[in-house]
């Protein structure tokens, strides 16, 4: 079930709890009774990619906002005696759209959970910076410099930096990696199948920091006004 069904649900259990609709929203001072958010989460269902999540992300906050301002008049206008079950679901609904907010923004971060979505995304430059900033640079240098390998003097010119020890970009490999890097460049291990383990393995050394960058990625929220 995706964040438009959840919207779909809130709405059902708030008129179930209050046999009403939903309060309306206001557009410049007027009450309307689209609040925009349906549309909003169609978008983003229908984007492929970060970039385009996002901008739906940013509109969803939008009018997310402007309904909790709406929800926050209605419930500031009821006696909270009298009207405590009404108000009970205002609450629910507006906890709901920030639930759906949060999951959002999970699926918006998760389209580049991985380096291949973040150069998709444009974000490379910013992924380096990062990495320069962490002082770690050696695992994107060596993947990129992998990325480039067309023959095993290409390989083998890789040794004294990322591969021996103390080496200016030494990165971290098991023994069996590097058994591997040292047989393919004495011909004695397939270059494809050596440059696709070498590959994994640095992709798997820049797990952590790609976590870390995904962790500053600035993506908008709504919190709950009740």
């Amino acid at each position: 079930m995706g964040a438009l069904a959840d919207w779909q649900t809130e709405k059902k259990k708030f008129e179930k709890a209050t046999g009403k609709h939903k309060p309306k929203t206001k557009i410049f001072g007027v009450s309307v009774k689209a609040t925009g958010l349906s549309k909003s989460l169609s978008l983003f269902e229908k984007a492929g990619g970060y970039k385009t999540k996002n901008v739906a992300v940013h509109l969803f906050v939008a009018q997310a906002t402007a309904y909790m301002k709406a929800l926050k008049a209605e419930a500031d206008a009821c006696d909270k005696k009298d009207d405590a079950d009404y108000l009970k679901a205002l609450k629910a609904m507006a906890d709901g759209i920030e639930a759906i907010s949060n999951r959002i923004v999970v699926e918006t971060k998760e389209t580049v959970a991985t380096l291949d979505q973040l150069v998709k995304a444009g974000k490379l430059k910013s992924v380096r910076k990062f990495c320069e900033g962490e002082f770690n640079t050696e695992n994107l240098d060596f993947l990129e410099a992998i990325q480039k390998v067309k023959k095993v003097t290409d390989l083998r010119a890789l040794l004294d930096d990322y591969i021996a020890k103390g080496g200016s970009k030494e990165v971290n490999l098991d023994s069996a990696t590097r058994k591997i890097y040292l047989e393919a460049i004495r011909g004695e291990y397939d270059l494809k199948k050596a440059l696709e383990k070498l590959e994994h393995k640095a992709r798997v050394n820049m797990a952590d920091i790609l976590i870390r960058y995904s962790a500053t990625l600035k993506v908008p929220k709504v919190k709950s006004a009740l």
